[in-house]
């Protein structure tokens, strides 16, 4: 599930502690985004990056 979309931006702080910087105008996205966001951190993930190489 993929929650950001292109552009926005999560960061890592340190161990446990993240930023989420995210272009969501209208309430009800903001809503939405804070609903689905404790599910898609408990979910197991796996995801790889592509490298030009």
């Amino acid at each position: 599930m993929q929650l950001v979309a292109d552009g926005d931006l999560v960061a890592r702080l340190g161990g446990d502690e993240f930023a989420l910087l995210l272009r969501l105008e209208r309430r009800e996205n903001i809503e939405r985004f804070a609903e689905r966001l404790p599910k898609s951190l408990s979910a197991p993930s796996i995801s790889t990056v592509s490298t030009n190489t």
